[in-house]
């Protein structure tokens, strides 16, 4: 499932990439499009973080019993 985000995020920004060689979109929107896959990024990261501490700690207490 992660590398399926990331999937999508690199054909995000391949996307973006096109329109703007093509043409198709300004500089700024351009900007605009990374930003908002950055912040996708930045969340799916986050969200993957949360989870292998979470199953650290729960390894961990396992472990103790």
């Amino acid at each position: 499932m992660r590398q399926t985000k990331f999937t999508k995020i690199r054909l995000l920004l391949q996307g973006a990439n096109e329109l703007f060689d093509e043409g198709k979109i300004t500089s700024d929107e351009f900007a605009e499009l990374v930003s908002g896959v950055e912040n996708d990024y930045n969340k799916i990261v986050r969200e993957m973080d949360i989870v292998d501490t979470s199953e650290i700690l729960l390894n961990y207490i396992n472990q103790s019993k």
